[in-house]
């Protein structure tokens, strides 16, 4: 999928689940799924808000964004470095996982089905806010036919984001391009008594964000639509919101990619300057006179279920103008990698099976 895959595990293990519940051939699975259409439903008002819990995360900062400005010499890059793309450096360059080692550990994650192991926890990360998936989670949404989950998306994109920061600490690429989680945009969309600038500084000067989000080339979020999720980039050099959106230029009720997002791209940006103008004291830039592009062109999803793999590889692939590293439209391919990129979280706090832990090791680049 064009996305660096760390072999250096430091995780938990035990033995393996159940002697019966060993892999399985892949070719048991059914990896095609209809091509039934997605159908967005129009925006007369805010899409159906997320889960309890998400609603009371906020994205504070305990201190005020004058009192972090002030140190910026202890971030990991440093003010008017001239940041460059990481799409430049060999890390970034297409990598490829064994198919083979991939193929047997998603048979094995979907061949478990007692109760009481699809009710453990496999990955945990509690920095800044707690995020917990079972195996019956990471079952439920990489199952073909299922739909991103967004405690699953959010954790892929702190991961993503812990590699980065990893991959690129001390160096040029470090803080060109920035990824926010898709809470964001949920309160951004919902608006009115949900959304609350000061809530949401920590996207873009929380204590985990070790450059200066002032610097970044492009701003990275997903947005959730109802039922259908897209990217939204800006980028801060050009002044232009893009959105990578991986449902057909014309759905069936008439709106083509550009229309569609009438409404949203205004909610969002709106939000986005919000944020940076009260992060950035003498930030005055007007996002919402920028120029808007809805990108054609890019991978589209086969069926009503597959936005959100496209949205995850999206933000891992795009470069300011393209996609560099091509993606499989197949929705069984989406998930597959998907779950990799879960499970190489770092530092997790959860207990993964011996089995996973082994085969994981087994994943080489090329």
């Amino acid at each position: 999928m064009g996305y660096h895959t760390p072999t250096n595990y430091s995780t938990h293990a035990t033995e393996y689940e159940n002697p019966v519940e060993q892999p399985i051939d892949t070719r048991h699975f059914d990896h095609k799924f209809g091509a039934s259409q997605c159908t967005p439903t129009k925006f007369n008002g805010a899409p159906e808000f997320g889960t309890d819990e998400q609603k009371k995360r906020k994205y504070t900062v305990e201190k005020p964004p004058s009192h972090l400005l002030k140190h910026k010499s202890k971030r990991a890059v440093k003010p008017n470095r001239k940041l460059m793309s990481p799409f430049l450096s060999k890390q970034c360059s297409t990598e490829r996982m064994d198919s083979r080692t991939a193929d047997e550990l998603y048979s094995y994650v979907m061949s478990i089905s007692n109760e009481a192991s699809l009710d453990a926890k496999w990955l945990q990360s509690s920095y800044l806010f707690r995020i917990s998936l079972t195996l019956r989670n990471i079952q439920e949404t990489i199952k073909i036919g299922s739909q991103m989950d967004s405690d699953s998306l959010n954790l892929a994109i702190r991961i993503m984001f812990q590699q980065e920061v990893e991959r690129f600490q001390n160096t040029n690429y470090l803080g060109w391009r920035h990824f926010i989680n898709q809470d964001f945009g949920m309160y951004a969309v919902a608006g009115d008594e949900f959304w609350e600038a000061s809530h949401q500084l920590a996207h873009f000067t929380g204590p985990e964000v070790v450059y200066d989000v002032l610097d970044s080339h492009m701003i990275l979020i997903p947005v959730h639509l109802l039922k259908h999720y897209v990217l939204y980039v800006f980028n801060m050099e050009s002044k232009k919101v893009l959105v990578l959106d991986s449902l057909n230029t014309q759905d069936p009720l008439g709106e083509s990619r550009f229309t569609r997002h009438d409404k949203i791209k205004i909610m969002v940006s709106r939000c986005v300057m919000e944020c940076m103008r009260l992060a950035f004291p003498g930030w005055n830039k007007d996002i919402l006179n920028w120029d808007f592009e809805a990108v054609e062109n890019i991978p589209e999803q086969q069926n009503g279920d597959d936005c959100g793999f496209h949205v995850f590889n999206n933000m891992v692939n795009w470069d300011g103008l393209h996609l560099v590293n091509s993606t499989s439209q197949d929705p069984y391919y989406l998930r597959r990698q998907f779950l990799i990129h879960l499970l190489t979280l770092r530092d997790n706090e959860a207990i993964l099976p011996e089995y996973v832990v082994h085969r994981l090791r087994h994943i080489k680049d090329n």
